[in-house]
């Protein structure tokens, strides 16, 4: 097989998913030595992994945040430290978010969605340039289809899709006198996990996919791998071309000459309608809601693309109309469909509690005892979809016997904070990273997905209508449970067809009895397994905690308090008690190296460990290490003299060092304590600072 991109040096942002895994794997299998990132690691690790083994090219992951103009810098330099060169820039990374109307979008948004879209190519372009222009290189951007017929409700994705294209031709012009070529291409439908999920929240997820396929004139979506070799051309093959935007919709964009734009009902929820004079007459839209069974009426953002003029004002007063019918729309629209059901925290209804309770001294407060005056709930049915958040006066909640968390754990969890700052202001400490994880556990729990940045957005109203909870002290937070269950009152195993997310908040103090920092004694016994490969050890659900209780109970029967959680014949080391671990060693090069186990599916990615690797890799001080380590390598490390510091990191410690583990009978000593500290205790102090307002930081967004 001829490789047509043999040995060259290529750079994929947002490559672990979708579009961007389609083009790595084309890459690779065409002999490409390709270093791609993105913020999902495991899946990025999962995708290194696979791709290497099965050649013939070689990639790389390197997680990576392109809103960070840091971390674009590291990536673009990392690969040349790695590769000596670059050959092509393929930006991909973007997002998508949910389908707002020009009223309802914030300014911040807006920017936050610029700086991400558009920004993070013009600086993943800016620093790869001198490169590509040694190696007479290329730029492929990723636009959409949507940049050039537009879509509803979602004028800044569209825009900043648009200014990509516009950027591309600018800087074609600008690169020609280098002979750097820079294109960019716009894909349509392309059936990517993304378009799985949202049609998955539909009753009918085929038919909703098979909806979006009959958008395009060739009766089906783009495949990623199809959007990969579109990549491969543009930088291998299509030599004598640069500015050009390349089309890669299956003609959706010309669907309009078809007789017949909806060719399916969706059952229960949807009804689809459109195209020259076929769309029902006003008045007999209640008939055939009342005929389809419909609940829910969902309209095409674009019909008046395809309606004859004459029809369009029709249209226009058909939408309006039907308005007060909870007309929904899909959060995607390639011509002609969108849908789905999702809340949003403007709709909050809010129910206050007349009976408040007296404020607990933050002295006195231990963890998960006390809880606040109000909670927030919201429902979700497979018949009705998600139903207005609701935050109510804390109360007991009333479920069905048979409901199926109580029987199969169809049930997951988050842990966050918010601080009162010295400046009185309430601010939570990177959230959005709770919410991704949350809709990770979601969607592997097969529970409904939900719009993360609008689950968010309640939460930060239930925090703002308790704030009086959070603990005026710089020692204690406010905690906060999102919870997520099945209620399906069944006890079939199965997706449940009913769920309920709802949140708890309570002051909390110290996690550890015994303080933050006093050093806690690890029990290591390898009978006990926490996770394992294929399991569910990187998600955040009940089920993963409930076990180790007897443990637990057992590592204190011995006189320790907590467990070091083995893995495997190695007995890799891989959780302290529901904490990440971290060693601070010298290694056996001699090198000063933080390291921590990947998440290779039985770690949880837990925030604060993300926070650690993020601050230990801005300092540059030392090697930061994302490997397995087994109880061999530990001890051998511990007899040398090599260990200075062992501690965990999680969202109720923050930071807790690690004085002795009991393993096999025998005691090791730990030297974390006469060693100082000085790492945990920095680690700790930057956090902290940052999460009480004593440093000013992007990772702490106010509350109030």
């Amino acid at each position: 097989m001829s490789l047509r991109y043999n040995n060259k040096v290529t750079v994929v942002t947002g490559g672990s998913r979708g579009i961007g895994r389609g083009i790595v794997r084309v890459f690779v299998e065409n002999g490409a030595k390709v270093v791609f990132c993105a913020l999902e690691r495991e899946e990025g690790v999962t995708l290194e992994a696979e791709l290497n083994k099965a050649g013939p090219g070689s990639c790389v992951f390197v997680p990576c945040d392109v809103s960070k103009e840091d971390d674009i810098k590291r990536l673009i330099e990392s690969t040349v430290e790695h590769y000596g060169q670059i050959d092509c820039l393929v930006n991909n990374a973007g997002w998508h978010p949910p389908h707002k109307t020009t009223d309802d979008t914030t300014a911040e948004e807006f920017r936050d969605l610029l700086n991400l879209n558009l920004i993070g190519y013009f600086l993943a372009s800016k620093y790869a340039l001198p490169y590509l222009r040694e190696r007479q290189g290329n730029i492929i951007n990723v636009a959409s289809l949507v940049a050039t017929i537009g879509q509803m409700d979602a004028v800044p994705y569209v825009a900043t899709k648009g200014a990509i294209i516009s950027m591309t031709k600018a800087m074609a012009v600008d690169e020609s006198r280098h002979n750097v070529r820079v294109n960019c291409f716009s894909p349509g439908n392309v059936l990517t996990p993304l378009w799985e999920e949202l049609a998955g929240q539909t009753p009918d997820a085929a038919a909703t996919i098979k909806a979006g396929e009959n958008s395009q004139l060739m009766g089906r979506m783009g495949t990623e791998v199809e959007l990969g070799l579109t990549a491969l051309y543009l930088a291998a093959d299509a030599t004598f071309c640069t500015g050009i935007e390349m089309l890669v919709s299956g003609g959706a964009e010309l669907n309009y000459g078809c007789k017949k734009q909806f060719r399916s009902i969706i059952p229960k929820d949807v009804f689809l309608f459109g195209s020259s004079g076929t769309s029902p007459q006003l008045s007999n839209v209640s008939h055939f809601q009342a005929e389809l069974g419909l609940s829910r009426t969902f309209v095409s953002a674009r019909t008046t693309n395809f309606v004859h003029p004459h029809h369009v004002a029709e249209m226009a007063a058909l939408r309006t109309a039907l308005h007060a019918r909870h007309v929904q729309a899909l959060p995607f629209s390639i011509g002609s469909l969108r849908f789905a059901s999702f809340f949003k925290a403007a709709d909050i209804n809010i129910e206050r509690n007349t009976a408040c309770k007296p404020k607990p001294d933050p002295s006195t407060l231990v963890f998960g005892k006390q809880f606040s005056d109000h909670m927030l709930t919201i429902n979700w049915s497979d018949k009705e979809g998600w139903e207005a958040p609701q935050i109510k006066p804390f109360q007991n909640l009333s479920m069905h016997p048979a409901s199926s968390a109580l029987h199969y754990s169809i049930e997951l969890f988050e842990g966050m904070k918010a601080f009162r700052g010295t400046d009185n202001h309430v601010r939570l400490f990177r959230p959005m990273l709770n919410m991704e994880r949350m809709h990770r556990s979601s969607d592997r729990s097969c529970l409904p997905l939900f719009d993360k940045a609008e689950l968010l957005g309640c939460i930060k109203k239930l925090v703002e209508i308790d704030q009086e909870w959070v603990p005026y002290s710089q020692d204690a937070s406010l905690y906060i449970r999102p919870t997520f269950i099945g209620i399906e009152p069944s006890l079939g195993v199965s997706r449940p067809g009913k769920a309920m997310i709802f949140v708890i908040i309570g002051p909390v103090g110290p996690y550890f009895a015994t303080g933050s920092f006093n050093p806690v004694s690890l029990l290591a016994d390898p009978s006990y397994v926490r996770a394992w490969k294929g399991g569910v050890g990187a998600y955040k659900m009940g089920g993963n905690y409930g076990p180790t209780i007897l443990v637990q109970n057992e590592a204190v029967k011995q006189g320790c308090q907590q467990v070091l959680w083995l893995y495997g014949e190695e007995e890799e080391i891989t959780e302290v008690g529901t904490m990440n671990l971290f060693i601070f060693w010298t290694n056996e090069k001699g090198e000063k190296e933080l390291l921590t186990p990947p998440l290779d599916g039985i770690i949880l990615p837990g925030v604060t460990r993300q926070s650690l690797l993020d601050l230990a890799r801005t300092w540059r001080e030392f090697k930061v290490t994302e490997r397995t380590m087994g109880m061999k390598e530990l001890l051998g490390a511990l007899d040398a003299g090599r260990i200075q510091e062992m501690f965990g990191a999680g969202t109720a410690c923050v930071v807790c060092p690690v004085g002795s583990l009991l393993y096999k009978g025998k005691t090791y000593q730990i030297p974390t304590m006469e060693n100082g500290q000085d790492l945990a205790k920095r680690f700790y102090k930057e956090l902290t600072d940052i999460q009480y307002g004593r440093k000013a930081s992007e990772w702490a967004p106010l509350v109030v």
